[in-house]
């Protein structure tokens, strides 16, 4: 995804200004170049999970048997030496330090570990009963409850999160369903009632002078509200971009279903190019490898990834692409590559 330099620094509202409404172009909004990227992206998908059992079982069962080893719970002594004594109280250093087996008073109380792992993973009693017993670690939840019952719970979510995205099929929703259930309304601009800040610490797009910067030429909304600062130098790049007939920063209800929850992408826009016009959706993100996204974050991205492409496939559109960048020279390569 091409390298940065730059760290992001997110937009400080309480150091903002005037609080102003973010009216929507309505022109805009009508406008051929937008209507023609609504109709591409405005269709909704459903989706399922195929998950093999047996191969989950395993999979998890292998995550935990390569996890580091739960510590035992143990006393600690600390002995202090004392330096000085004064108006300002006792001043002292670590002079020993000392760890014994001991037994707790609670050593014999132990959770019921497969409702509490039920609990945090939505996994059934079965499956973790078999995957704790086949792991062989069963014998460190003894030595360190709360400990065993952490780690564990993270490695199966993980696993089982990988699997949901592995396994996760799109389709477009039924045409015999309502047409709300079917397509985004294109309502959700007007109902987003979006508003913002201005000023230095504002998050509302400002030029030099503290004036909100005007996007109606492109743009469905007259201002942008942005996150950081790599979001506005990628929004006025947009603007002055002259193959760039319309774009728009997707309001938060505009949202893809996921096995992990809801996602929201950035951008959609119409870029014109000799052989065609192309209609592209960004998420931009501030690094310059996907591996570098929290788990979550990437898990969601490759659902995203299988949303749009059903819509493509199911909706007969050969000229929609969804991509990631971590700028606009990154979104510039996708722009003008070849389709």
């Amino acid at each position: 995804l091409g390298h940065i330099k730059r760290l992001t620094k997110p937009i400080d509202v309480k150091k903002a200004g005037e609080r102003i409404a973010v009216p929507v172009v309505q022109e805009r909004l009508e406008s051929p170049e937008f209507q023609k990227l609504w109709n591409r992206i405005r269709h909704r998908t459903e989706y399922r999970v195929e998950v093999d059992e047996t191969d989950l079982r395993a999979a998890m069962v292998d995550a935990l048997r390569t996890m580091l080893p739960v510590p035992k719970r143990r006393g600690e002594w600390l002995t202090h030496r004392v330096r000085r004594i004064d108006q300002s109280g006792l001043t002292a250093e670590a002079a020993a330090a000392r760890r014994t087996d001991v037994t707790y008073a609670d050593s014999e109380d132990l959770p019921d570990i497969l409702s509490v792992l039920a609990d945090r993973t939505q996994l059934t009693r079965a499956t973790l009963a078999h995957v704790l017993t086949e792991s062989g670690t069963l014998a460190q939840f003894r030595n360190n409850p709360q400990a065993y019952i952490d780690q564990v719970g993270r490695l199966l979510n993980i696993t089982k999160e990988q699997f949901l995205v592995e396994g996760v099929r799109y389709e477009l929703v039924d045409a015999s369903r309502p047409e709300a259930d079917r397509r985004y309304p294109i309502s959700l601009f007007h109902e987003a009632d979006l508003a913002g800040y201005t000023g230095p610490g504002g998050n509302i797009i400002t030029d030099a002078d503290g004036n909100p910067v005007s996007f109606e030429d492109k743009s469905v909304y007259r201002y942008l509200i942005i996150d950081s600062a790599p979001e506005k130098e990628f929004a006025l790049a947009l603007l002055q971009r002259p193959e760039v007939k319309t774009f728009v920063k997707l309001p938060p209800s505009f949202e893809i279903p996921t096995p992990l929850g809801n996602y929201n992408p950035d951008w959609a826009l119409t870029v014109e190019r000799t052989d065609g016009s192309r209609y592209i959706v960004f998420e931009t993100k501030d690094v310059n490898e996907l591996a570098l996204l929290r788990p979550a974050e990437q898990k969601k991205i490759a659902s995203a990834r299988k949303h749009f492409a059903a819509v493509t496939r199911d909706a007969g559109i050969d000229d929609l692409e969804y991509e990631v960048v971590n700028g606009i020279e990154t979104a510039t390569a996708v722009m003008e590559r070849d389709a």
